[in-house]
């Protein structure tokens, strides 16, 4: 969402300065690639916040992404929203920016504001691309850009438009940190003192070793099936801390905590993407640690040539570009002008 300039804590003016600062940098790079790039563009489906699209298949009358373009020889960067008029989708611009002007805090005109730190950082995103790609042709590495895909388009039996499916367009697949996650531990409460109390026993420290024999086996017994190291049963029955932690393989705490599961998961991300990735991404990389994980809430950057967007599939109308006299609606005639976008920054390519 916008930070208010004039209410900015440190860390939110830390955020706009560090945005600003990475678009000049990106901008510089461009600068010597840019006639390469001609022709060229990039684009993603950027979901709202709160929005994490485990299920890709999204209701025309629902909230749907919008499609964030950056044309590679004028950095041109434009969002754009479907709405369905006559069965098609017609595309129509709902913000453009010229991103060869450097952001300030509030933006202004043209000018992309900094303090929309999620769309400036997805803008930055889509420059950090293209660079990259006119890096590796500059490097003669032979690269043809894709055609874009759009949505997968859901008719009913009457053949109306009712949703669209964003599998194919939607998340994207790093490592999976699950094969590294042999044992994971479960946090519970410690039973110790209610066992102690069963046999009358205040100090613990006290205890022989038969007896301490006689509570690790009643502490056990507690947890059922699963194995506890003997140490750490005695650790916690001596010292009865209000919590007890198991340490279990993967399998086994999938079944009895996957919250446990997903949290460990989520540590073992690289932090650019421990708040991108889902609950349910990481449950069903856990489940299948042989697999990459999909982060599903999120949009992989596509490199096209521009007229591949605008040579639409029969389905879709409209444009996805903004023209260059482009002007925002009248307020209050759009619901999709103010998306609201989520907080966490985009992974962004290698040197970016």
């Amino acid at each position: 969402m916008p930070i208010a300039a004039e209410n900015m804590n440190t860390d939110a003016a830390q955020k706009v300065t560090a945005v600003i600062a990475q678009q000049r940098r990106l901008l510089k790079r461009w600068e010597g690639l840019s006639h390469y790039l001609g022709g060229v563009c990039a684009g993603l489906y950027l979901p709202g916040i709160d929005h994490t699209f485990d299920n890709p298949v999204r209701r025309i009358t629902g909230r749907r992404p919008p499609l964030l373009t950056l044309e590679g020889d004028s950095l041109s960067f434009a969002g754009a929203i479907s709405r369905s008029r006559n069965n098609k989708l017609v595309y129509t611009p709902i913000f453009s920016y010229d991103l060869t002007m450097p952001y300030t805090p509030r933006g202004g005109g043209r000018v992309l504001p900094a303090n929309n730190i999620v769309l400036a950082r997805r803008a930055n995103e889509l420059l950090a691309n293209l660079v990259a790609y006119g890096q590796r042709i500059s490097f003669n590495m032979h690269e043809e850009a894709g055609t874009f895909r759009f949505p997968r388009v859901i008719r009913n039996d009457r053949g109306d438009i009712v949703a669209e499916d964003y599998a194919d367009v939607l998340g994207f697949e790093v490592d999976n940190p699950a094969n590294t996650l042999e044992m994971i531990s479960i946090k519970r409460l410690n039973p110790a003192e209610k066992i102690l109390a069963r046999h009358g026993i205040e100090y613990p420290m006290s205890v022989g070793t038969v007896e301490l024999e006689n509570l690790v086996a009643e502490f056990r017994a507690e947890f059922g099936e699963l194995e506890l190291d003997w140490s750490a049963v005695v650790d916690a029955i001596l010292f009865k801390r209000e919590h007890f932690l198991l340490n279990v393989p993967r399998e086994v705490a999938i079944e009895v905590s996957p919250a446990a599961v997903v949290g460990a998961m989520r540590d073992a991300l690289p932090k650019k993407y421990q708040w991108e990735a889902s609950f349910n991404d990481l449950l069903l990389g856990a489940k299948n640690p042989d697999k990459p994980l999909r982060i599903s809430r999120l949009s992989a950057v596509q490199i096209f040539p521009t007229e591949s967007a605008q040579d639409m599939p029969d389905d879709y109308a409209g444009t996805v570009f903004a023209p260059v006299d482009w002007a925002p609606p009248a307020a209050g005639s759009s619901p999709f002008v103010t998306l609201p976008f989520p907080e966490h920054p985009p992974a962004l390519p290698a040197g970016a």
